[in-house]
């Protein structure tokens, strides 16, 4: 019967040995997982921020949108303003011009009475003022910022018509003081509208 060789016994330096690799061993595992978690984390936040910046992005595009929306507003009721206006004053001039066209006939009439000739010169020369107090009344609201006016003289009445919502107090007066001076009428006379509401003040 053969005797087994009696291995030799450990040394403690061996077994420290053994000890320091199984310890870096479970070191190196520990760390591998917590570099694959903060690799995680980190492609996590990479994706929150994306999603956040696509949502702010959108948000600005929205509020630019908006913006564009009401300027587009702004310059469709401004386009539609001053077309009011080019549209009033054109049918103003078409109406005086009319009116000439008949006096001038009545004048050159050898058919027609002297007194009536004459009535209708005066009724010419009386149109010319009107045009002129009329021109003379909407430049000076505009320099007083009240751009886009029309003045119209008629027999009864002098209609003012601007370019606001409502008018203040102080404007309303400085409207009537300017038409009172330029055309000459008392404050009764004076019809003032805003041409945004078409409600007369």
């Amino acid at each position: 019967m053969k005797l087994r060789k009696k291995e030799p016994a450990k040394t403690k330096e061996q077994v420290r040995k053994k000890r320091m690799e199984t310890r870096n061993q479970i070191m190196i595992g520990v760390l591998s997982v917590m570099i694959a978690i903060a690799g995680y984390v980190n492609f996590a936040k990479k994706d929150v921020f994306v999603v956040n910046d696509q949502v702010a992005l959108e948000d600005q595009e929205l509020e630019i949108d908006d913006m564009t929306a009401e300027e587009e507003e702004s310059e469709r009721q401004a386009s539609a303003v001053t077309e009011a206006v080019a549209t009033a004053k054109l049918n103003r001039e078409q109406a005086r011009a009319k009116s000439r066209e008949i006096l001038e006939n009545i004048v050159a009439n050898d058919g027609i009475e002297d007194d009536k000739k004459e009535e209708a010169v005066q009724t010419m020369v009386t149109l010319t003022g009107n045009i002129e107090k009329e021109a003379s009344a909407e430049q000076l609201l505009g320099t007083k910022g009240f751009t886009d006016s029309v003045v119209s003289i008629g027999e009864d009445s002098v209609d003012v018509v601007v370019n606001a919502k409502s008018l203040t107090k102080t404007q309303k007066a400085q409207i009537e003081d300017i038409i009172c001076r330029k055309v000459g009428v008392p404050l009764e006379k004076v019809v003032i509208t805003t041409i945004r509401t078409g409600t007369e003040d």
